[in-house]
């Protein structure tokens, strides 16, 4: 059966809805970030996996892994004590991760 363009708005993203200024700008911020950096943190804050399979799925050592996330991390931490937010409270609030 096939769905009416108009029928597409039932499909909402509830997620999407309770996103605020504040999402937006920490998604900036990671959009800043190197590909690598920005696939770490994606990896293992957004996606939840540890380092070990991160690490594999970026086919990258474990070590070389490690150091882009903890990269990525520093320069998320410089671009929010410019602003005054501290990106671990986010992490932790939005993900719960940490």
């Amino acid at each position: 059966k096939l769905i009416q363009t108009e029928d597409l708005g039932v499909y909402t993203n509830k997620e999407e809805e309770n996103k605020g200024p504040d999402y937006t700008q920490l998604n900036g911020v990671l959009r800043n970030l190197e590909p690598h950096h920005q696939t770490a943190i994606e990896l293992v804050y957004f996606k939840g996996l540890t380092h070990r399979e991160a690490h594999q799925e970026m086919d990258v050592p474990l070590g070389t892994f490690k150091s882009y996330v903890q990269q990525a991390l520093k320069h998320l931490r410089t671009a929010y004590q410019k602003e005054g937010l501290v990106l671990l409270f986010f992490i932790k609030l939005w993900f719960g991760n940490g």
